[in-house]
């Protein structure tokens, strides 16, 4: 299964080097999705912050596939 690699820009985050295992790109849409939903429910003031916020995906060769 391919490994997709989902990189959050928000608070100096670290870029995501373990990655996730998923049968195809859709699968990695979706989870991009839930990412940030959960990040969301975690921090729901962080939506309001002046800071730009978003999730790029990649995929094993480091292509950016999407980006949130």
């Amino acid at each position: 299964m391919p490994r997709y690699f989902f990189n959050v820009k928000k608070d100096n985050r670290p870029p995501d080097t373990v990655g996730v295992e998923l049968a195809s790109a859709v699968e990695a849409r979706l989870e991009a999705v839930r990412t940030m939903g959960e990040d969301l429910k975690d921090n729901p003031s962080a939506f309001w912050d002046d800071e730009e916020w978003q999730i790029s995906v990649s995929d094993e060769r480091g292509l950016v596939l999407f980006t949130l």
